[in-house]
């Protein structure tokens, strides 16, 4: 398994973490190679930054032409605040939006403001969001489209009848309607269903929904897409029995329902670009316990990463740096969270003579893992790393420290001399 660093390296970065025993890892060569690969498979693809919101990591993948989907005001400025990601597409996804902020701080009103592509959940919701913006100008308004039981969705999203997200195509037609009454004058088309995906045959059925929601748009409201986006969703092997996906026949088949339309098609992919180039290093506090199961006791805890929680059956392949030929025993790793999620990546393999000190690397750690930490039990969490095309390497995101935790949860703050008030 593909590992760019060496244990020296290793401990450098855990030395400069707040969790010291524990480091998240990228590589840059690996994120180049993706996404180059991402951006050259239709006309373009908005890195879905909230799978990697980090920086240095956004400078990478803006170098290589592609732009950004952002979902929050924060993703928004984020995108703009890196010299280098200033010239970049935004595709603007609100997943639910709030209509009682005033207007200068409504996502939809920033958004437009930075010329990003405005992608509205709702068709109801058009009225609202011109009420904000005004005059629309040149900007390009999107609807995003739920097929309803027409697809499959996933564990990472849920089932397209069951998700909050997008609207059916009737109601499409009528918000397109709307947004050409009100002067828009350019216009996109959006979905996203699922997460995860390592089945070409499931691209080929979103893209064939799409063009049939497309004709029925463009043939009833007689306007014309400027950009169908694909959305993203495509997996990475994560389980060693799993294969990575053939991208270029995942092209292949989006353009063989799409290639009709005289239009941009686009994608939305994160995961696939930077899930493999990261790793999650922590050290052992421990060798393997047994108490009625085996047990591998380590410096991280899921808080460094809700995905260990929140993903049932969640696996990552790993290996244990100097002590990958070892006889092997199957544990599941536990660390100092105080809570039933506190299991995770039950049943992987480890080196029988495994003890502690040594370090475990969790191998496709470089998507929605480090971006997901939090602060449960006030937990410190780990910094992160990327090693450059020269070689060198710099920290590309910070970790929290218990100082800034017990800020945050208010520890500084004045107290409360007596309970009578």
């Amino acid at each position: 398994m593909y590992f760019p660093f060496t244990k020296d390296e290793v401990l450098e970065c855990m030395s400069q973490s707040p969790l010291g025993g524990t480091v998240y890892l990228y590589d840059e060569a690996t994120i180049i190679e993706r996404a180059n690969r991402v951006q050259g498979m239709l006309d373009g693809n908005f890195f879905a930054q909230k799978a990697s919101p980090f920086g240095p990591i956004l400078d990478v993948i803006a170098a290589t032409g592609m732009g950004q989907d952002c979902a929050t005001i924060t993703e928004l400025k984020s995108a703009r605040a890196r010299r280098a990601c200033q010239g970049q597409e935004l595709f603007f996804t609100s997943a639910a939006t709030d209509f009682t902020l005033p207007g200068g701080e409504n996502e939809f009103v920033v958004a437009h403001q930075m010329g990003a592509i405005l992608n509205i959940g709702k068709a109801s919701y058009v009225d609202k969001i011109l009420d904000l913006i005004g005059d629309p100008g040149d900007s390009i308004f999107c609807l995003r489209y739920n097929p309803g039981d027409m697809q499959s969705g996933d564990e990472i999203i849920g089932e397209p009848v069951k998700t909050p997200f997008g609207d059916t195509l009737e109601n499409l037609i009528e918000g397109y309607r709307k947004l050409a009454e009100r002067g828009v004058k350019r216009f996109a088309l959006h979905t996203m269903v699922g997460g995860g995906m390592l089945d070409v045959e499931y691209f080929a059925i979103t893209a064939k929904l799409l063009a049939d929601a497309a004709r029925r748009i463009e043939d009833e409201t007689g306007i014309d897409l400027e950009i169908i986006n694909v959305g993203g969703g495509m997996g990475i092997p994560y389980r060693p029995e799993q294969s990575e996906i053939d991208i270029d026949a995942v092209s292949e088949v989006i353009r063989e329902q799409l290639d009709e339309f005289d239009c941009r098609i686009v994608s939305e992919f994160g995961r696939y670009i930077t899930g493999p180039a990261g790793w999650l290093a922590t050290s052992l506090t421990h060798g393997v316990v047994h108490t009625y199961e085996n047990h591998l006791p380590v410096n991280h805890s899921p808080n460094n990463s809700a995905r260990f929680a929140s993903i049932s059956n969640v696996f990552h392949k790993t290996h244990v740096i100097g002590k990958d030929s070892a006889p092997s025993v199957k544990v599941s790793l536990h660390g100092q969270q105080c809570s039933g999620s506190n299991k995770y990546l039950e049943g992987i393999s480890v080196p029988k003579d495994i003890e502690s000190g040594d370090i475990l690397v969790i191998h496709d750690a470089g998507a929605h893992m480090a971006g997901n930490r939090t602060y449960y039990n006030s937990l410190s969490t780990a910094a992160g790393f990327m090693k450059r095309t020269d070689g060198s390497i710099i920290k590309v995101h910070e970790g929290v420290t218990p100082e800034q935790i017990m800020a945050l949860n208010g520890i500084n703050l004045p107290g409360i001399e007596s309970l009578d008030g």
